[in-house]
């Protein structure tokens, strides 16, 4: 994936691994498109977005179908990754948890599960795994996040896991029990054992590995919601609904192999955007970039206050940040 754009990893003294720009950036210039490994509905919108790819529903017809998806192709490939399992799993009680605390994490980790048992025993539905290397639709990349979730940065959660936690897996860990039952009567003795093997993996010990990954590595994917919407949202609609705030939300949370290495700064020179209304990411030069500069995106709403700042990063984070920014803004002591 670092082959398709013009970036390099390198070390980042304080800060473990980042990118840096590979040859100079003029602003304006789409340094990365990325499509998600991982992504999930923003509960508040359950129906309203496609369940695969976080694309507002064209029109009030697919939420009266009840329609998960916004294409055929969508549903294949969720089908084929994941939803046939996710489908009959029994998620209601982790997703009436998830909507009353307003949790995402959970979900996505759950997503993540299913995907990992629909693998296990159903290899020939899956079209091609997506490996580091692996290109989407119309050539954009897409990390595996079986595969590639222990290459992100995670928070150091000591033993035992937090109540909350140990809660919703034993949610999901009834549901995947029950489903591995229920399966019995349905595979050969042989894809049944590779179903049973797979969900053994699946563990508090790994669910706890997986949010401690997500907490720290997700994205807010920011769209357009527009009721009777027939065809898609032209770019006029996209502009006119950002200006007025017409039902410009979170369309849903998302997760990124490449686009997590990009280190914080309160004056990034990357600005994250998603210009087709749905979970592929587009990073743009903000301003130009020299080469060999690190590259960098707020993690937060970067107009706070400096004190605001530096609080919830650390909150969220586990670090204060010394950008140039916070370096001049630093409150001066005054003399006693």
């Amino acid at each position: 994936m670092l082959q398709q754009a013009p970036v390099d990893l390198v070390q980042v003294p304080g800060a473990g691994r980042g990118l840096a720009a590979a040859q100079p950036l003029l602003q304006g210039t789409a340094v990365h498109t990325e499509k998600p490994m991982l992504c999930y509905p923003s509960t508040k919108h359950t129906g309203k977005v496609c369940h695969h790819c976080l694309t507002p529903l064209a029109d009030a017809n697919h939420m009266l179908a009840q329609s998960k998806f916004c294409s055929s192709t969508c549903k294949q490939d969720a089908v084929s990754a994941y939803h046939s399992v996710e489908s009959v799993l029994d998620l209601s009680p982790l997703l009436k948890y998830c909507q009353h605390y307003e949790e995402r994490f959970p979900l996505l980790v759950a997503k993540a599960a299913c995907m990992h048992l629909s693998q296990s025993f159903l290899p020939g539905e899956r079209s091609q795994s997506n490996s580091t290397t692996n290109s989407g639709a119309a050539g954009i990349p897409q990390g595996d996040v079986w595969q590639d979730y222990r290459f992100l940065t995670f928070a150091r959660i000591p033993p035992p896991a937090p109540p909350p936690w140990v809660e919703t897996h034993a949610q999901l860990q009834t549901a995947i029990t029950a489903f591995v039952k229920q399966q019995a009567s349905q595979l050969s003795e042989w894809q049944h054992r590779l179903l049973t093997s797979a969900a053994a993996e699946l563990d508090l010990e790994w669910y706890t590995s997986m949010l401690a990954r997500l907490h720290i590595n997700s994205f807010r994917v920011d769209g357009v919601l527009m009721a009777g919407q027939q065809h898609g949202l032209s770019l006029a609609d996209m502009a006119s609904a950002a200006v007025t705030g017409q039902q410009h939300s979170s369309l849903g949370t998302a997760v990124y192999l490449l686009g997590s290495l990009f280190n914080h700064s309160c004056s990034p020179n990357l600005d994250v955007t998603f210009p087709a209304n749905n979970s592929t990411a587009e990073f743009v030069a903000a301003r130009d970039i020299d080469i060999s500069e690190q590259l960098s995106i707020s993690y937060i709403d970067a107009t706070m206050s400096y004190a605001s700042r530096q609080q919830q990063l650390e909150w969220a984070y586990g670090f204060r940040c010394t950008c140039d920014l916070c370096t001049e803004e630093i409150p001066q002591q005054k003399p006693i």
